[in-house]
């Protein structure tokens, strides 16, 4: 049997009456900049989070985070 998704306003999905959101985080660490910027162009998310250094990456590519989180401690900005 097939469970029924069903698509509500502002193109949210939800799976048996629960809210589902398609979420990347990017996080500290060595990211290639390159590839993350294919992937935002190919991939759709509803919520991007910032964590730490991962804000630096997001930076680059000016793209805003939906939400940061983290000490940024790391973090040359």
């Amino acid at each position: 049997r097939s469970e029924r998704l069903e698509v509500r306003e502002a193109s949210l999905l939800y799976y048996k009456g629960e809210l589902k959101l398609n979420s990347l985080i990017i996080s500290g660490g060595k990211i290639d900049e390159n590839f993350l910027k294919k992937h935002l162009q190919t991939n759709k998310y509803d919520i991007i989070i910032a964590v730490d250094k991962g804000l630096e990456s997001l930076d680059v590519l000016q793209i805003e985070p939906d939400y940061i989180v983290g000490d940024f401690d790391s973090i040359d900005k």
